[in-house]
């Protein structure tokens, strides 16, 4: 349901550029003064890189977003969802790349998720 629901604002003009101004509002202009005022000005190198770190991620999570919203406006639903839903597993491999180790049932859930994604794309 959330799909076709980010298809029907996908698909009109203006609703994408709402859609990422509501996510980047309510990002900086709620959740900022209220880390600030829960934890204070990050003091030390330590805490000024980690919120680095966050503010690249708040970046990073606005551009996927965008890419969606993007991939729904011309793509069809019943590939697109498949795609992403693999967002998963992306994370899964790279926390398997940075040496975390992953159980059996991890890898053949990976292996399910992908394949299931590649029948879904493919034709009928």
């Amino acid at each position: 349901l959330c799909d076709l629901v980010m298809v029907r604002l996908s698909r009109s003009g203006s609703a994408s550029v709402a859609l990422l101004s509501w996510v980047i509002g309510v990002g900086v202009l709620v959740m900022l003064p209220m880390a600030l005022l829960i934890d204070g000005v990050p003091a030390g190198s330590d805490q000024w890189l980690a919120t680095g770190l966050a503010a690249i991620g708040g970046l990073t999570y606005v551009t996927t977003l965008y890419c969606l919203v993007r991939a729904l406006r011309v793509g069809m639903l019943a590939i697109v969802s498949p795609l992403v839903a693999l967002e998963g597993a992306v994370a899964a491999l790279g926390s398997f790349a940075l040496g975390e180790r992953v159980g059996r049932l991890t890898v053949a859930g990976l292996v399910l998720a992908v394949t299931g994604s590649i029948l879904a794309k493919s034709p009928s």
